[in-house]
């Protein structure tokens, strides 16, 4: 069900999310993350562990409760796309942003 909710919303102002994204690449890279949630005025940024891994998610203030959602019901899986950034306490660090389509993120990370 939760897939079919977010296929039918239309997130504004994508650019957001992308530049959000964008930025918590080049902390990541540079080392200057600091693993803590945070509320922005249109998004959330979550901290979590599963699946043996450190994600670090932007989501949409408007997605949050699909997002949890999603969490809760597929405690096994992952919420979309995520990128794979290194190692922090032997677990891997992924990044992803909450229903932002893959193609956005892609032209993201090519024309860094």
């Amino acid at each position: 069900m939760e897939i079919k909710e977010l296929e039918n919303i239309k997130l504004f102002n994508k650019n957001i999310y992308v530049k959000a994204f964008k930025n918590l690449l080049i902390s990541m890279k540079n080392n200057e993350f600091n693993f803590k949630d945070d509320e922005k005025e249109n998004y959330y940024i979550i901290n979590e562990i599963r699946l043996n891994s450190h994600f670090v998610h932007i989501v949409p203030k408007e997605l949050i409760n699909i997002f949890n959602k999603m969490k809760i019901d597929n405690p096994e899986d992952f919420t979309g796309m995520t990128i794979l950034m290194g190692k922090r306490n032997n677990k891997d660090i992924r990044i992803s942003c909450f229903g932002v389509s893959c193609s956005l993120l892609t032209k993201c990370i090519i024309n860094k």
